[in-house]
């Protein structure tokens, strides 16, 4: 691999779509030159194509304890739920945790869930609409 392959793939990671005739036009080489080094890529195993589609459904759910308990306990609690992305933030709410799911009904169980824990007084759950 050379300086036009690094370039060929920082340019797929962009846009897998990108039209060869343009990146060629970028990097001032013949569409001939990309389609050859791509396919070669390809064949060698350095450059892969994947589909990625997630249709997992995501939540933000705002979690605010009583004063003066630890939310460091509180935010291990809920990563003990199996939720991953617990954070300790400043503001209104304590805690911000997010959720993904398949289904609305698995992420209304884990907001009962966290919400059952002691010291926890509030939740505020937000469904994403659009991740871009």
């Amino acid at each position: 691999m050379d300086e036009i392959d690094d370039a060929i793939i920082k340019i797929l990671k962009i846009d897998s779509r990108r039209p060869f005739v343009d990146i060629a036009n970028k990097l001032g080489v013949s569409e001939g030159t990309i389609r050859g080094r791509v396919k070669k890529m390809l064949k060698n195993g350095s450059l892969h194509f994947t589909i990625d589609y997630n249709k997992k459904l995501k939540a933000i759910v705002m979690v605010m304890t009583n004063a003066g308990v630890s939310t460091t306990k509180i935010a291990n609690l809920i990563k003990n739920l199996g939720i991953k992305s617990v954070f300790e933030v400043s503001g209104q709410y304590d805690i911000v945790c997010f959720i993904e799911s398949d289904e609305v009904g698995k992420i209304n169980d884990t907001v009962e869930r966290i919400r059952k824990i002691n010291d926890i007084t509030d939740t505020n759950t937000l469904i994403v609409l659009k991740n871009d």
